[in-house]
């Protein structure tokens, strides 16, 4: 947790300057610049900005919000409280936490120094903007309006975890109630080698596994479909690949839940990836998008069509993305891309944060 002044936006009561800057405002107020009075309020630098933040987050103008504070406090929202009480920086929870402790303990420790404070900003200060300040320091209507903002989405989060994810759901309402799921994987020269048989073992093992948890994971558990395909043409040939799935897809149909925006291929590099000690986490395969328009070559950022990707989350977060379409298979080789710039012995696409929802203001 941050503790200095400037990474809490605060002001640094220790520099000589803060104090000096307390004694011109009550002093000399007409002297205050307007850069000035936002140092002593704590607020951001920019009027503007502190505009555009209100309109954003808000939907409302500054001099609104400062109005509402002021004449009817108890009507606030828990974003409208926490905006001016954040002197409009918009900073995340952890930092607020900090922020609230260094006020508690510099209040304590400097009461002199606390005084002239509140003197400095009753002077620059309008009226309603140092009533809607004060107001803003309330405690216990900070936890009021805290919990009333936050019990609904903690209600809502509970109730969408006591059901099945929508892309499980969408496997378990297929007709007929095969409840079937998984793909077309291209396996190359396949046959009956000991070699390909210690890979359909090692395999299944691995998808076993997967999906972990989750409402609804068991119905599914042992309906994942592995449809091994034959690959007759030359190694490495994806843009054959993408033709003998197409005329697969075309021709004879996919079973329901076989994912038709994506195929599976498996080379001898692949195969030989679950011969690692760790191939749960390095066994890998080619994602292949079978409508890539470019053929074999690749777009401006480099990605052409394709992506590696681990075999279990095949079974999982791949399947989730792939299935619903949250993100396309050049989103999945970007965050594989740059894991891989950052990570260590990072084969295939396997471990992301890319579903985690991306929190913002005021729930960071």
């Amino acid at each position: 947790m941050a503790t200095d002044p400037g990474s809490l936006c605060i002001l640094d009561w220790s520099d000589p300057e803060t104090e000096r800057l307390f004694d011109k405002a009550i002093n000399s107020p007409s002297e205050i610049t307007q850069e000035e009075k936002h140092k002593i309020g704590e607020w951001i630098p920019s009027r503007d900005e502190m505009e555009a933040r209100t309109q954003q987050y808000l939907n409302q103008s500054v001099d609104e919000l400062f109005h509402h504070a002021a004449t009817d406090r108890e009507s606030l929202t828990f974003p409208q409280f926490l905006m001016i009480a954040q002197g409009f920086h918009l900073i995340d929870g952890l930092t607020g936490v900090g922020r609230s402790i260094a006020k508690s303990k510099r209040s304590r420790e400097q009461p002199e120094l606390q005084a002239k404070w509140d003197r400095a900003l009753e002077a620059v200060l309008s009226e309603i903007e140092l009533r809607a300040v004060l107001n803003s320091r309330n405690g216990s209507l900070y936890y009021r309006l805290q919990h009333e903002y936050i019990e609904p989405r903690e209600r809502a989060r509970k109730e969408a975890m006591s059901r099945p994810a929508p892309w499980i759901q969408k496997i378990l309402d297929q007709e007929g109630g095969e409840k079937s799921w998984g793909y077309v994987i291209y396996c190359q020269a396949l046959d009956d080698s000991p070699e390909w048989q210690q890979f359909r073992r090692r395999f299944a093992e691995i998808i076993d596994v997967v999906p972990v948890s989750g409402v609804g994971t068991e119905q599914i558990h042992h309906t994942k479909v592995a449809d091994f395909v034959r690959f007759e043409g030359p190694e490495g040939d994806f843009d054959r690949v993408r033709e003998n799935f197409r005329a697969l897809r075309e021709q004879e149909g996919l079973k329901a839940g076989v994912l038709s925006n994506v195929v599976f291929y498996i080379d001898f590099d692949c195969r030989t990836s679950c011969d690692d000690h760790l191939r749960y986490h390095y066994s890998w395969l080619w994602a292949i998008d079978p409508d890539w328009p470019l053929g074999g070559a690749a777009d401006e950022d480099g990605y052409d069509g394709k992506a590696p990707v681990n075999w279990a989350i095949a079974y999982d977060k791949f399947y989730k993305f792939m299935s619903m379409d949250t993100f396309s298979l050049k989103d999945i080789w970007k965050d594989y891309k740059e894991l891989s710039q950052s990570e260590e012995r990072i084969p295939a696409f396997g471990y992301t944060y890319m579903d985690r929802p991306k929190r913002v203001w005021p729930d960071n």
